[in-house]
């Protein structure tokens, strides 16, 4: 969590097997960094897809949560 008079900048991947999200202050130094694992469903007309509630709901507030310091 950044408080006061501090800043700092989240940044969320949606990889193809992760989550990935990383916080970092204005100088670009890691503040604070966590990950989350998920999997793809089968293909569906040939194109690979991801639950929705996996990547919202669960995934972005796990490893939000998970970059906290």
């Amino acid at each position: 969590m950044i408080t006061g008079n501090d800043s700092g900048f989240l940044g969320i991947e949606l990889g193809s097997t992760r989550i990935k999200a990383g916080v970092i202050d204005g100088s670009g130094a890691v503040l604070a960094k966590g990950a989350f694992a998920w999997e793809n469903r089968p293909l569906a007309d040939n194109v690979w897809s991801y639950g929705l509630a996996d990547a919202s709901c669960r995934g972005i507030s796990v490893t939000v949560a998970r970059s906290a310091f």
